[in-house]
């Protein structure tokens, strides 16, 4: 996935892939699969895309939003939420099919989202930015927020 609208799948461990349509021309910036049938893509200008067969065919869902979605996490079947930037975090209780909008307490830009289940979400994003939503509220939690930086660059360039 990529540049485009570009998705591009295989069927035999990365020896061959075939490029799939997916009806987009925006980039797109992560892609999740719950099983080996559905799957969501995230990408620039509120893209949300959702295949049920493998990614052979794509679908695309009003999200909502057009800022652009970082990242993706599949808590189940049904649950899903989706960052971006400007703060913005979406969930879907339908597995991607709608999109609601939840309060993340914060305007920098998320680029992943994980948890535990459907109760413990954390979303990561610039400047040290990490939130926290628990339970059932859709609010989420700065938990923390730090400037890291390394100097000098230990690593050579």
């Amino acid at each position: 996935m990529g540049d485009g609208g570009l998705i591009i799948k295989t069927i035999n461990s990365g020896t061959a892939w075939t490029q799939q349509t997916s009806g987009s021309i925006n980039q797109l910036n992560k892609i999740m699969f719950i099983d080996a049938n559905n799957g969501i893509v995230v990408g620039n200008g509120g893209t949300i895309l959702n295949t049920i067969n493998g990614g052979t065919t794509w679908t695309s869902s009003t999200s909502g939003t057009t800022q652009n979605l970082n990242a993706v996490y599949y808590a189940d079947a049904s649950n899903v939420w989706a960052c971006g930037n400007n703060g913005i975090i979406l969930k879907s209780s339908d597995g991607g099919v709608t999109w609601a909008s939840e309060i993340s307490g914060t305007t920098e830009m998320l680029n992943a989202i994980h948890g535990i289940g459907i109760t413990d979400i954390w979303a990561c994003g610039n400047n040290g930015t990490i939130i926290y939503r628990t339970g059932t509220t859709s609010v989420f939690e700065n938990q923390l927020q730090i400037n890291i930086s390394v100097y000098p660059n230990p690593f050579p360039v």
